[in-house]
């Protein structure tokens, strides 16, 4: 069983990598790949969500299984045709997570009314143990989030895998904290990367740009089907 769990493990790691190399290979410039990041405590996994067609440089690749805030079974392919600004965070986080909130809501605020309707805000916990729905639930309220917001819980070994993905760099501290980088990635409708906010001093009007500008493309092609249909 030893062995199986090591497989399953390196399997994870490669398919990883290979999604990494995949979505920087000629992608933006500032799409910058970022090393797999290794924690100590042994890994568990989750069961997996049922592969689907995505492009090849797409996040969604990794069939990944979640709970929400509601404390609600989710497979990351549930946001796929709509857009997604995603961060990583730890609700026990004083000081970056809350600017990374923060930031968030600015940019929700500054988008258009057309993308608001089409745009998912991604909070993925890097503190599984601690992190649990209703934990995330609590914080959600607090925070007076609203119902685009998903905070998601996902297992040890999804954590190393998203934040190897995303360009997330973190180290679990001994006190049970996180050292982390703060990033804020925008995905478009089939989980590829369009842009990255790599700090939290970088101003939104780009990505208030891009998100509304793929929120229009969005619409069009939803219409384009319609009369395609009739």
């Amino acid at each position: 069983m030893q062995q199986s769990a090591l497989l399953n493990g390196t399997s994870r790691i490669v398919v990883c990598w290979i999604v990494i190399l995949l979505i920087h290979c000629g992608r933006r410039g500032d799409l910058r790949r970022s090393p797999l990041k290794q924690i100590g405590h042994h890994l568990h996994d989750e069961p997996l969500a049922p592969a689907a067609v995505t492009p090849g440089d797409s996040v969604y690749q990794l069939a990944i299984s979640m709970r929400d805030q509601a404390d609600r079974s989710m497979a990351w392919l549930e946001f796929r045709g709509q857009l997604v600004l995603i961060a990583m965070f730890y609700s026990h986080c004083t000081y970056t997570c809350p600017v990374i909130v923060h930031k968030l809501k600015e940019i929700e605020r500054a988008v258009s009314d057309l993308a608001k309707g089409r745009l998912r805000i991604l909070l993925v916990s890097l503190d599984p143990e601690r992190d649990t729905p209703t934990v995330l639930k609590e914080l959600a309220n607090a925070q007076g989030l609203s119902a685009n917001w998903s905070l998601l819980q996902v297992s040890p070994s999804a954590v190393q895998e998203l934040a190897a993905v995303l360009g997330v760099r973190y180290r679990q501290l001994a006190d049970g904290n996180f050292n982390h980088s703060a990033v804020i990635t925008l995905l478009d409708a089939e989980g590829r990367m369009v842009l990255r906010l790599p700090t939290l001093q970088e101003p939104i009007d780009a990505m208030r740009k891009q998100i509304d500008e793929l929120a229009k493309r969005l619409v069009a092609s939803a219409e384009m089907s319609d009369e395609k249909r009739h």
